[in-house]
C-alpha cells in the first residue's frame, strides 16, 4: 500500500474547486436561513412558510444535503402536514397529527437530494392543515403564548 504525504491540495483554477466526491471534508458551501414568524393557516392546500434558502450548486454531480427545524401545531382531530420543496417539486412530507385539544412538537428533517443542475435552487418548507378549517401552526412557541421561535433551514454542497 503506498501513502501520499501533503500539506496542501490547491485546486487549478482555484482553491475552492477541490471536491472529493461522498465525502464531507470539504464542504464546497453553506447556506443557511431563520425566520422567527409565527404562520398559522386553515387550508387544507399547502402554503409557503416563511422558511426558505437557496443555493447554486458548483457541479451537477453534487448533492445538497438540506436539514430543516421548526415546530409545528394542530387544534382538535387534525394533522399539520409539512413538506419541502425543491423548486415546485416535493422532496419530502411528514405531519403532526392529535386527537384532541392543541399540541404542539419539534419538526425536523435531513434529507440528502441530487437536484442534477448548476443553477441556482431554492427550498421552501410548506405546512397546511388536514382538515380544513381546523387551524395548523407553524413555527409557534406555545408556552411562549403563540410567538415565533427560531426556525432553521440548512443546505449543504457536498461533492458528488
Amino acid at each position: 500500500m503506498s501513502k501520499i504525504y501533503v500539506d496542501e491540495i490547491a485546486g487549478i483554477a482555484s482553491a475552492d474547486t477541490v471536491a472529493i466526491p461522498g465525502h464531507v471534508i470539504h464542504v464546497i458551501q453553506v447556506v443557511q436561513d431563520t425566520s422567527t414568524a409565527f404562520d398559522t393557516t386553515t387550508s387544507a392546500t399547502y402554503v409557503n412558510t416563511s422558511l426558505s434558502g437557496t443555493i447554486t450548486p458548483t457541479s451537477s454531480t453534487s448533492k445538497i444535503l438540506v436539514m430543516f427545524s421548526a415546530s409545528a401545531g394542530v387544534t382538535g382531530a387534525n394533522a399539520c402536514l409539512n413538506r419541502m420543496l425543491r423548486g415546485a417539486t416535493p422532496i419530502w412530507e411528514a405531519g403532526v397529527s392529535y386527537t384532541g385539544g392543541i399540541i404542539f412538537n419539534a419538526s425536523s428533517f435531513q434529507i440528502l437530494d441530487t437536484p442534477a443542475t448548476t443553477t441556482a435552487t431554492t427550498y421552501t418548507v410548506q405546512y397546511c392543515s388536514q382538515v380544513a378549517g381546523q387551524t395548523a401552526y407553524f413555527n409557534v412557541d406555545y408556552g411562549g403564548g403563540f410567538t415565533g421561535e427560531t426556525a432553521t433551514i440548512t443546505l449543504m454542497e457536498i461533492a458528488g
